[in-house]
């Protein structure tokens, strides 16, 4: 992944975070490829 996307898991939960503050935090093509 990048470091666009952060990924926290903490047992059975994950969150999925997007570190794209100057865009805020708006989903790019990129980004979303990369969480699928």
């Amino acid at each position: 992944m990048t470091d666009k996307i952060i990924v926290k898991q903490s047992g059975a939960i994950a969150r999925i975070i997007f570190n794209q503050p100057e865009k805020r935090n708006a989903v790019s093509l990129e980004m979303w490829e990369a969480v699928e």
